[in-house]
């Protein structure tokens, strides 16, 4: 009796050992799957991969061409930086000449800020919309976008580069989806995937005064701190980060491939596209923090420019799928954004108008599904942006915002 006891236990273990591996091998092709089809990867909140060790190394021992490091952005382009198809001036802003502080007289300068749909990501320099307007109109353009950046550091980065350009018109630009950015102090945080493995600052609402979290990792020795103490310093880091407070971290068990996929799986599923866990899937609601931090910076940047004598403009840029989404619902997940801006008396331009004709073939307009403007895309934002300025000419709205400023009213003309 007690052998076959015995047996029987044996046996147990067997199929338990059996089970265990069939399912620990299911889970392996399930993390290969989502690595090699999805780009998914296990990656902890609280933990560096290798290509972001190596890209970090990369920045901050300035080894990259275009793109640098900053103790104040995060990350900015270099002085007369270059790549395959990016080309930046003396000044570290993207442009093939440099231009002084002043514009010349009798010239309409223009600058303009915000993310790589305003960088103009993915064309050649003399494709950007910028570069465009220059040629089409003798106005000045200059182009202070810079990839993967949130409406804070572009905003910061008018503070720091820009305002000292006396433009007379300051373009906004906003990404719809730049929204998940304001509330991100360290990029792999919020996008894992990224090429950009940085700290940044963020903005706060603190009795409704918006206060500015520097980035918390400002010098290159904090930097070797993140390489040395990754888990340590990243806990620090992401104290005012949404997404390091919602993702898993390691844990002992990591080692299991069930495991690690099982924590994947629930982060995905209750992620839904970050939405869920963001805003109760409504990131756009007047009542999520990131909408309320968004419309603070908005109010500050677009208050700056009037005060320093400028006139603001927001440009919108839809992607692809929400040009799609339009089409389809005829909704604008941004809606509040807009409702907003008007309520507000903001000049703005939502290019989702431009895109939303179903005749237009969005593979013409984006370079691919998840990718940018296309050269003819960019053609056409350069046409309606300039034709936004003749209608403000034509209504007189802009010659006289013009007649406030420290400068000469210049026209359009």
């Amino acid at each position: 009796m007690a052998r076959n006891k015995a047996k029987e236990n044996v046996y147990s273990v067997i199929l338990f050992l059996l089970l265990y591996g069939v399912t620990e091998a299911i889970a392996s092709a399930g993390l290969y799957y989502l690595g090699e089809k999805r780009n998914v990867f296990y990656q902890p909140a609280d933990t560096l991969s290798e290509k972001h060790q190596e890209k970090i190394t990369e920045l901050i021992e300035g080894k990259t061409q275009y793109y640098q490091w900053s103790s104040t952005l995060g990350w900015t382009i270099q002085p007369n930086g270059s790549s395959r198809l990016f080309q930046a001036n003396s000044a570290g802003f993207r442009g093939d000449r440099n231009y002084p502080l002043k514009p010349p007289d009798n010239i309409l300068r223009i600058t303009s800020f915000g993310d790589s749909f305003t960088h103009g990501a993915e064309v050649k320099n003399h494709e950007t919309w910028q570069a465009t307007m220059e040629k089409s109109s003798g106005y000045e353009v200059l182009n202070f976008g810079v990839g993967a950046f949130g409406l804070d550091q572009a905003y910061l980065r008018y503070q720091k580069d820009g305002k000292q350009y006396e433009s007379q018109v300051v373009l906004i630009g906003f990404m719809v989806e730049n929204i998940y950015r304001h509330i991100n102090t360290f990029r792999p945080f919020y996008f894992p995937q990224t090429g950009f493995p940085l700290g940044k600052p963020r903005f706060i609402l603190e009795g409704g005064e918006l206060l500015e979290i520097p980035n918390a990792l400002p010098t290159q020795a904090h930097y070797q701190k993140l390489l040395q103490r990754p888990q340590s310093v990243l806990a620090e880091v992401g104290a005012h980060d949404r997404y390091y407070n919602r993702r898993y971290k390691s844990s002992l068990i990591d080692w299991s491939p069930t495991v690690r996929l099982v924590r994947i799986l629930i982060q995905e599923f209750s992620d839904g596209d970050r939405q869920t866990w963001v805003s109760l899937n409504q990131i756009y609601h007047p009542e999520s923090e990131a909408f309320q931090v968004t419309t603070a910076i908005f109010d500050r940047f677009y208050q700056e420019v009037q005060d320093n004598g400028s006139i603001p403009i927001i440009i919108i840029f839809p992607r692809w799928h929400d040009v799609q989404d339009y089409r389809t619902t005829d909704n604008r997940s941004y809606q509040p954004l807009l409702d907003r801006f008007a309520a507000q008396g903001y000049r703005y331009i939502d290019l989702m108008d431009l895109f939303a004709d179903e005749e237009l073939d969005l593979s013409k307009i984006f370079l691919t599904e998840y990718g940018h403007n296309s050269a003819l895309g960019n053609q056409m934002i350069a046409e309606r942006i300039l034709d936004y300025l003749k209608d403000l000419q034509e209504a007189e709205t802009l010659e006289l915002s013009l007649n406030r400023s420290p400068r000469p009213s210049i026209p359009l003309g």
